[in-house]
């Protein structure tokens, strides 16, 4: 796919995730040797009423928000927020549709969707901005999942058991790479299964400093599990 050829900032980008779902489609749709598929979306990111079609209008009514109250906490943060809940019903969408085009395959598929980063949107608990540089819950502790088809879970039992033990764990944006290596048998000189997730002997790496706006930032404690 290809962006509007004349986006000068991203305010004016507004092409939606959905438009990648036909070559998606495609793509899976090949017999052949297993592959790896990437795609990179927009999910909910900043400026969030240009990241769903006028028929994901589910809260508020506005599609013009002041795009500047994530910064600001201006009189528009209700409609912002209403913009944000907007956009994850779109991506929750979207996700539904990659996962029930790999359900029909007969192959072990597995599907990892992971965010680089959260929101800070103000009504939560006052903290606003994209990308600071400092750390919040809402920035740093970020949902993430692997979906797995019935082939993949017969196939490969044991990674799907390891990855319910650890999905309470606290996993890193880095253990991205091991686990989904791990996930497709891609094995190399050197790997380390403490960083695959879908290994049992995972690890969590609590020693790498967080990175926010680009300035290294201290660790903050998790919460306790009521």
């Amino acid at each position: 796919m290809t962006y509007p050829p004349q986006v000068t900032n991203i305010f004016d980008l507004k092409t939606f995730d959905g438009v990648l779902l036909p070559a998606y489609a495609t793509e899976i749709a090949r017999a052949g040797v297993p592959r790896f598929i990437g795609i990179h979306v927009l999910g909910s990111h900043w400026v969030y009423d240009r990241r769903y079609p006028a028929s994901f209008q589910r809260f508020g009514s506005a599609r013009n928000v002041n795009d500047l109250a994530i910064f600001t906490r201006g009189n528009d943060s209700e409609g912002m927020m209403d913009a944000y809940d907007n956009s994850v019903a779109y991506t929750d969408w979207f996700l539904e549709e990659l996962i029930e085009h790999a359900r029909a395959l007969q192959a072990p598929v597995t599907l990892t969707f992971f965010p680089d980063h959260g929101e800070d949107v103000g009504l939560l608990d006052g903290k606003v901005g994209h990308g600071g540089a400092a750390y919040t819950r809402h920035a740093f502790e970020i949902p993430a999942f692997v979906w797995v088809n019935d082939a993949f879970r017969q196939a490969h039992p044991e990674k799907v058991t390891a990855m319910q033990a650890n999905a309470s764990k606290e996993i890193r944006s880095h253990d991205v790479f091991g686990t989904v290596a791990d996930l497709m048998g891609i094995s190399w000189p050197g790997a380390n299964p403490v960083r695959s997730f879908a290994s049992d002997k995972f690890v969590p790496d609590t020693a790498m400093r967080h990175c926010a706006g680009g300035q290294l930032v201290p660790r903050q404690p998790r919460p306790k599990l009521q």
